[in-house]
């Protein structure tokens, strides 16, 4: 009778080993779930972020072609929202030149940011050259003027988005 005993309190053993094993593995298993998980979920909020932020930095652009100064057939308020722009689009590009510090070797980004300087000032003497009526048209002064904004305002696009890969974490 003690050998069954003893059988049976092997058995029982065994099988509490057994079980917990099976019960750790599974946590495991649980555990390595919820890791991917919470890693697909980051990327998608990752992903979700950037789309995000170029659809505001698009929306943010495309402002200035909505805005009244834009659409108006006044010279004096079209000149002015023209001259606000600029001044916005020179903050901008202020903003480059100091992250520009940060562009270790890329001593072509600097060339980039005088670029986008000179182009600034030519959009500024575009816009003090017009002394004619700025009247809408596909081939008038003020067509060339929103064509040179809208190039200023892509090529800052495109340094900003490089200077996100060297730019510090914040």
């Amino acid at each position: 009778m003690n050998t069954r005993l003893f059988c049976a309190a092997i058995a029982l053993t065994a099988v509490t080993l057994t079980s917990t094993a099976l019960r750790a593995a599974e946590e495991e298993s649980t555990t390595e779930k919820v890791k991917e998980k919470t890693s697909e979920a980051l990327e998608a909020t990752k992903e979700g972020t950037k789309r995000a932020a170029h659809a505001v930095a698009n929306t943010t652009r495309q402002a200035w072609r909505k805005t009244k100064a834009y659409f108006s057939e006044d010279t004096t308020t079209y000149r002015e929202g023209a001259t606000k722009k600029l001044k916005e689009l020179g903050a901008e590009i202020s903003q480059l030149k100091e992250k520009s510090a940060s562009a270790g070797d890329r001593d072509y980004f600097a060339t980039r940011i005088r670029s986008l300087e000179q182009q600034h000032q030519y959009a500024e003497d575009q816009l003090a050259g017009a002394t004619e009526d700025l009247k809408p048209g596909k081939e008038s002064k003020r067509s060339r003027i929103n064509q040179t904004i809208d190039r200023l305002e892509d090529n800052i696009d495109l340094a900003q988005k490089e200077a996100k890969d060297f730019a510090p974490a914040e």
